[in-house]
């Protein structure tokens, strides 16, 4: 069997692996880069459907010649581990027909980006697979492991063929509220792995004042109390983010103030992921209706319709600010602005991302803002502990700015690649 990491051995993002043996071939996610050439986050219109040559030639894409020239073989599948874009973001330039295997949630959320967008990769055909359900495809065996992650569900892939057993540990996260998925992984861990690809984000950001959700939690808590409104960031996707700021709602007696769209979100994954909150004031979220695109596209189709009895109006924000805290977004911000809502708020940046768009807002209305956030990824010791139960024969660094920190952390185990380099396993 023959590996090739066509991106991510030097960056993070925009992961895509590939396994071949003397006949067929494996795609493993088929991801966006997270920034582009020139070092900006990535930014493509709704729409935008560029040929693939064109994402090569902006740098956003490997060279992948099935794609480039039909004429090379098509691949055999392709395996998924996230729905994020830094996991499945080129997923709409394969072949429709291709087999797609992902989990429930990955499908589940595919499936409402669509609804917005009918550019956006299809995920009709996709196999749903359970953690720990092998199957067998062509000259491969595969079988996915349930890992944490701020969507809900990820997972790491065992990929088998002739005699060589590869683990893709995907998108690692230790620091979330469902860690005991990576004790269970290193207590029951597959059986002779020759190479473990893993991913080393977090060797490059070993020191936070909020290391865990737990943290999180508790410093947003103490943020939101006092008077005055409080704004917070993060991102629709990140549900483990959403439960910690609920959480924290519930403890100081303030109330969860959301998008539509974030409200949908919620209720997409709700039958797979038991206990996220429900619409309405009694200890789950209200909804304020922002006027942007996905609000308007749900008033059309009839979804923001659900979310009537759960709706907060601006006359109610402005009766009792210092009970509530609002979803920050671009529109939201315009209707704090001209409504003086401002006046004794705070704003709590809780992801990773951020614009200057963003940060001269707050500033020129002398909003005090603070940052809340635990970022994706393990310590340098949960990975330790990891290479430690699967004992590789070599690990693979991936989706990392910095593979040499591999070889200091894990001596001669660690086998730094390069984009594009065909390893025979």
């Amino acid at each position: 069997m023959f590996l090739t990491i066509h991106r991510g051995t030097h960056e993070n993002g925009g992961s895509c692996l590939e396994f071949a043996t003397a006949g067929q071939r494996l795609l493993l996610d088929f991801a966006l880069p997270l920034l582009t050439r020139e070092g900006r986050p990535l930014k493509l219109e709704k729409g935008e459907k560029l040929a693939y040559g064109d994402l090569v030639a902006k740098g956003l894409a490997p060279p992948f010649p099935y794609l480039q020239d039909e004429r090379d073989e098509k691949p055999t599948a392709h395996l998924l581990s996230q729905a994020q874009l830094d996991r499945q973001g080129r997923s709409p330039w394969l072949p429709a027909d291709l087999p797609l295997y992902a989990g429930r949630s990955a499908k589940r959320l595919l499936e409402l980006g669509r609804s917005f967008d009918k550019t956006a990769f299809d995920p009709a055909g996709i196999t749903v697979l359970e953690p720990r359900q092998s199957l067998r495809i062509g000259d491969f065996t595969v079988t996915p492991h349930a890992a944490d992650h701020a969507s809900g569900e990820a997972f790491a892939w065992l990929v088998e063929a002739e005699g060589k057993r590869i683990f893709y540990m995907g998108d690692l996260r230790t620091r979330g509220r469902n860690r005991a998925l990576f004790d269970s992984l290193v207590a029951e861990p597959p059986a002779d792995i020759d190479y473990l690809v893993l991913e080393g984000a977090a060797l490059e950001d070993e020191v936070t004042p909020h290391p865990t959700e737990a943290a999180v939690e508790e410093a947003l808590a103490a943020e939101l109390e006092g008077e005055g409104l409080r704004a917070v960031a993060f991102s629709p996707l990140d549900l483990q983010r959403l439960l910690s700021l609920h959480a924290a709602c519930r403890g100081v007696g303030r109330t969860l103030v959301i998008d539509p769209y974030t409200a949908l979100v919620l209720d997409s994954l709700r039958e797979f992921l038991p206990g996220l909150p429900e619409p309405g004031a009694k200890d789950g979220f209200l909804v304020f209706f922002v006027p942007d695109a996905r609000t308007q596209k749900m008033a059309k189709d009839g979804r923001l319709a659900r979310y009537e009895a759960a709706k907060l109006s601006l006359p109610e924000i402005l009766a009792a600010p210092s009970r509530l805290v609002l979803k920050d977004c671009p529109e939201a911000r315009k209707i704090l602005r001209n409504s003086g809502l401002l006046d004794g708020a705070a704003f709590v940046r809780s992801s990773g991302g951020r614009s200057a768009a963003e940060d001269a807002f707050w500033a020129e209305n002398g909003v005090p803002v603070s940052e809340i956030h635990s970022g994706g990824g393990a310590s340098t010791a949960d990975l330790i502990r990891l290479v430690e139960a699967l004992d590789p024969r070599a690990v693979i660094p991936n989706q990392t700015h910095y593979p040499d920190d591999f070889v200091d952390a894990f001596e001669d185990r660690a086998l730094p690649l390069d984009d594009g380099q065909v390893l025979e396993a």
